[in-house]
This record gives structure tokens, C-alpha cells and sequence, in this order.
């Protein structure tokens, strides 16, 4: 299979006000901000994070970095027409000390974090708060 002929598995497509409706149930105070009517949900969040992560750029701290990251995956996915695939910026913040970035799916009613540099499964959740959900 091509690079630029890639076309991940879904689980289908799901409405956005289902998905708002989970996302709020597991961030309620989290700003939300869904575009689109429904969603293709990513049935292998992995293969989809190390495809649009941007792992040719090099970090350049506070010219390039995680939220630069986030955006180009996201920028990436769009422009392969699959901008209905559910990935999403995520910020979240510490009790204390400075946010990250990342990207973000669902599976399974859970909500899966990618990091954006680099594609990989992020066990960044624990101990923050997720304060900001844009796809």
C-alpha cells in the first residue's frame, strides 16, 4: 500500500453529538470543538499517529513545538481528504507547571493520546487535565 494512498480502517461512522456527549462525560470541564456532523472513528489509533505525525521536523523549543506538532498531524490528515477521521488537538495541564499538546482519538469509549511529534501511544493522561478538545 502507497503512503499517499493510505486509507486507515474505521469503526464506522459516528455522529458528533454522540461523541461530544462521551468526550464531556470524561473531560467535563473541557472545551469541546467538533466541525463536522460525524466522524470516522480510527479502529488502530497507532497506525493513524504515525502516519500524520510530522516526524521529519525538528523540535525547536518555542518556535516548533508540541501544539506545532499537533497542528501539522492534524493539517496533514486534512489534507489527505480525511478530515472526517476523529483526531483531535487535545491541551492538557498539570496541577501545576506547563500544558502539553498532543493528539487524540477514541476507541472504545476512551479517549487515546498520541504523541504529536512522534506517533507514539502517550500514557500522558494521568495527573492532567484535559482542558481543550479541537478537531
Amino acid at each position: 500500500m502507497s503512503w499517499f494512498r493510505w486509507e486507515p480502517k474505521t469503526a464506522g461512522l459516528v455522529s458528533s453529538s454522540i461523541i461530544k456527549a462521551r468526550l464531556k462525560e470524561l473531560c467535563p470541564k473541557a472545551y469541546i470543538g467538533l466541525d463536522d456532523r460525524e466522524y470516522r472513528i480510527p479502529a488502530d489509533p497507532s497506525e493513524v499517529f504515525w502516519k500524520c505525525s510530522p516526524v521529519r521536523y525538528k523540535y525547536i523549543p518555542g518556535k516548533r513545538d508540541c501544539e506545532d506538532f499537533a497542528r501539522m498531524a492534524l493539517g496533514w490528515l486534512s489534507r489527505k481528504a480525511m478530515g472526517d477521521l476523529l483526531v483531535f488537538k487535545v491541551n492538557a495541564y498539570p496541577q501545576t507547571g506547563f500544558g502539553h499538546c498532543m493528539i487524540g482519538t477514541l476507541k472504545n469509549g476512551e479517549i487515546i493520546l498520541g504523541e504529536p511529534k512522534t506517533g507514539r501511544i502517550s500514557s500522558f493522561k494521568e495527573g492532567y487535565e484535559i482542558k481543550r478538545i479541537i478537531a
